[in-house]
């Protein structure tokens, strides 16, 4: 709907790199024009992410595949220097522990954007949440197909949000997992980004991602790769997943960097 709203043939959408893999889709959908503007050495927010003329702006917050949360500072910095709509992704935010939503009683270019698929565990529904400037909404609604949500995705999603003590003690026990999972990959002396999402992004030493990518497969553990992205092909994104399944993955990494 965003992507709808406001790009016309030619325009230019712009992202942090690395990011969501849609977006380039949804670009071309609207024969825009898309600029991935790589991030610093330790994934931070470009500085010249609104230089490049874009119309709209992507950011993921925490950003997906690295894990790491851009602080609020750096947020507010973009938006008091551009003109352009800031679209907020915030699929990993209750991870995190912070949002920007606050944020839109100042900018009326910003928009944040949510998703059940993630921390409320309903990603086959489809089912997410905007949060704008009325006027923006007011834009939006003009798009939106009249049947976008079916009404058992609806019930499903107000009974979600209702249940926000469920929420609350699923996603501690995934922060303590991933604590758990960040220390241990430390340990083993992997450079580990600081997550703040769902997943933890572990840089592979010696050129070794894909090989240890295909050993995990072949015992049964899956995990995403990248190797069709140089700033990243040395990384294993790896989902935060019960405990039992996060030992298995660390049993199985430390035994296949050492050759076992």
């Amino acid at each position: 709907m965003i992507f709808r709203t406001f790009l016309d043939p030619g325009d230019v959408v712009a992202t942090a790199a690395p990011s969501y893999s849609l977006y380039s889709a949804l670009s071309a959908m609207q024969a825009a024009r898309f600029v991935e503007v790589p991030m610093g050495p330790d994934y931070t927010l470009p500085p010249d992410l609104d230089r490049c003329g874009a119309k709209l702006l992507l950011i993921v917050n925490p950003n997906s595949p690295t894990g790491v949360l851009f602080p609020q500072q750096a947020l507010r910095s973009l938006l008091d220097q551009t003109q352009s709509i800031v679209v907020l992704d915030e699929a990993y935010a209750e991870f995190a522990g912070e949002s920007a939503i606050a944020l839109l009683t100042q900018y009326p270019h910003l928009i944040v954007t949510r998703t059940f698929s993630k921390s409320y565990a309903l990603a086959g529904l489809r089912l997410g949440l905007g949060f704008a400037h009325p006027d923006v909404i007011q834009q939006l609604m003009k798009v939106k197909d009249s049947y976008n949500l079916d009404r058992l995705a609806i019930v499903a999603g107000c009974a979600a949000l209702e249940d926000q003590e469920w929420l609350e003690q699923t996603t501690a026990r995934i922060i303590r997992t991933r604590t758990r999972m960040l220390a241990e990959l430390e340990a083993m002396g992997l450079h580990v980004p600081p997550s703040r999402s769902n997943f933890v992004f572990p840089r592979i030493p010696d050129g070794r991602a894909k090989e240890v990518f295909e050993a995990l497969e072949k015992r049964r553990i899956l995990v995403r790769y990248f190797g069709s992205i140089p700033m990243i092909a040395n990384s294993l994104r790896v989902t935060v997943g019960t405990d039992e399944e996060a030992d298995a993955f660390l049993k199985a990494l430390k035994e296949i960097l050492q050759g076992k």
